[in-house]
């Protein structure tokens, strides 16, 4: 036997004792979960801040600059992302079959569709109301 092949054999041997470790082991990195990260949250409060601006005091104070630089819309939805993987982590989700499941739908109409469903069945009864009384429609809702 040549000295490469001893070296080929101690190498084979090693890799053979540390693969049942390896296949055993977890590999679920979860050093990211359940911890809060105030980097994120300063960087959603900026993002919310310039949207929130934007879309109120735009035309008065153009910020065109800021927006182009941070696109604070496109950084919200990677933060957004962030957060969901965290959250899909924590509850060891790692197939899309488990993620979106008939539960995840479910709490996330009760969560989100629900509410907007109900205030806006609200807000139509406070315009209907409006409408009766005064003729007009509140804040233009309706035409």
């Amino acid at each position: 036997m040549s000295f490469e092949e001893i070296e080929i054999e101690e190498e084979e041997e090693e890799i053979n004792h540390i693969a049942p470790k390896i296949n055993n082991s977890n590999f679920s990195d979860k050093s990211s979960v359940g911890k809060l990260f105030f980097q994120i949250d300063v960087l959603k409060t900026v993002c919310i801040i310039l949207v929130v601006q934007t879309h109120t005091f735009g035309r008065f104070f153009p910020i065109e600059f800021i927006w182009q630089v941070i696109n604070p819309v496109n950084l919200f939805f990677i933060i957004m992302g962030f957060n969901y993987g965290n959250s899909f982590k924590k509850r060891n989700l790692y197939k899309l079959s488990d993620m979106y499941s008939f539960l995840y739908f479910k709490r996330m109409f009760w969560r989100l569709i629900f509410p907007l469903l109900l205030i806006n069945l609200i807000s139509f009864i406070i315009d209907l109301i409006s409408v009766s009384f005064t003729g007009y429609h509140i804040h233009c809702w309706a035409t």
